[in-house]
């Protein structure tokens, strides 16, 4: 007999908002959240790669919002959770999934390199967070998953800023 701790939650629903959603570990993200039942948000800053997205998620039957979004800007992203929640009624997790990343030797990584990836990694899920804790303070209730990388705790040569 299966654990019922083990079998995975059902999301019927559920509207979860995902940050670079648009490919990658995100889509991947939102496509298990589509099949478990909830309605998705991606967002991304490139149009046309979110809605080829939108479009394989729809072809699974998923109910799907992409917006276009840059995480970095926080009236960018307050906007985007405001027309997630107005469009499926609710917001109950929120997803930072977004990165960057820049490569080469730290002689070529410039300061510009290293704000961008504090903008990204730190700024856009605070604000993201700020902005998400609206519609959770409306629903009494709310997740959050922040995720980041090893890069964070062993540094990979030529990754600095990421790191």
């Amino acid at each position: 007999m299966t654990s019922r701790l083990l079998q995975p939650r059902r999301l019927d629903g559920e509207c979860i908002f995902i940050t670079g959603g648009s490919r990658g570990l995100g889509l991947a993200i939102a496509r298990e959240c589509a099949r478990r039942g909830a309605s998705v948000v991606i967002c991304g800053r490139d149009g046309e790669r979110l809605e080829r997205a939108a479009a394989t998620l729809r072809e699974q039957g998923a109910a799907v919002l992409p917006i276009a979004c840059d995480v970095r800007d926080a009236a960018q992203i307050q906007q985007a959770i405001a027309q997630a929640s107005a469009r499926f009624g609710r917001l109950d997790a929120l997803i930072n999934n977004a990165g960057t990343i820049s490569v080469g030797p730290m002689d070529t990584m410039t300061s510009a390199d290293y704000e961008d990836a504090l903008q990204t990694h730190f700024w856009a899920m605070y604000h993201a967070v700020e902005a998400a804790r609206t519609a959770f303070t409306k629903e009494r209730r709310g997740r959050i998953v922040n995720i980041t990388s090893i890069g964070g705790k062993i540094s990979v040569p030529h990754l600095l800023p990421y790191c």
